[in-house]
Formats: C-alpha cells, sequence, structure tokens
C-alpha cells in the first residue's frame, strides 16, 4: 500500500534546477543577465524536489537566470543569447 501525504503547498513558486545554483563562502547564488553582462544575485534555497529547488527569495518574475557555461560565468562579463541555451525568463510555477 502506498500513501501519499501532502506537507506543504506553494502556489506559486520560482523554481530552478539544482545545476543553475553555485555556491562559494557567502552561500548560495546564481547569474543573472543584465543588460548583456552577467550579475550575481545571492539566493535562498526552500523545498528541494529531485532535481529542481523552489527559490523563496532573491529571485522574482521576469529575472533572466544563465543556464550554460556557469564554469567560465564571472561578475559583469558580456554574456550574448543564444537562442534555446540563453538565459531564461523566470515565471512563478503554479
Amino acid at each position: 500500500m502506498d500513501i501519499d501525504i501532502e506537507t506543504s503547498l506553494i502556489k506559486e513558486a520560482i523554481v530552478i534546477q539544482r545545476r543553475e545554483i553555485l555556491t562559494d563562502a557567502r552561500g548560495d547564488y546564481v547569474f543573472l543577465e543584465e543588460k548583456d553582462h552577467a550579475r550575481r544575485q545571492d539566493i535562498t534555497k526552500g523545498i528541494r524536489q529531485g532535481m529542481f529547488f523552489e527559490i523563496p527569495s532573491g529571485l522574482k518574475p521576469g529575472d533572466r537566470l544563465i543556464t550554460e557555461g556557469l564554469a567560465l560565468v564571472k561578475e559583469g562579463i558580456l554574456v550574448r543569447n543564444m537562442g534555446e541555451s540563453a538565459p531564461l525568463d523566470l515565471k512563478p510555477q503554479p
């Protein structure tokens, strides 16, 4: 017999993949594209589900998350929209 227990429900959460989250001595962060340049944005991770994390603070709808080439990204470098690999427009997930 399987039992599913719903422990919490978040109506409109911003959710990103674990691989898009970087960590250093200052904490967890992502890179956003802003005016064709990379900008570090500190975040707080919330609930994890598989390879995805809810981000309760640090990101907002409309932020453009850099998702590719993260090992090469540094604060302030020029970034370019590469179509399918482009930063994503974040929208709350129902």
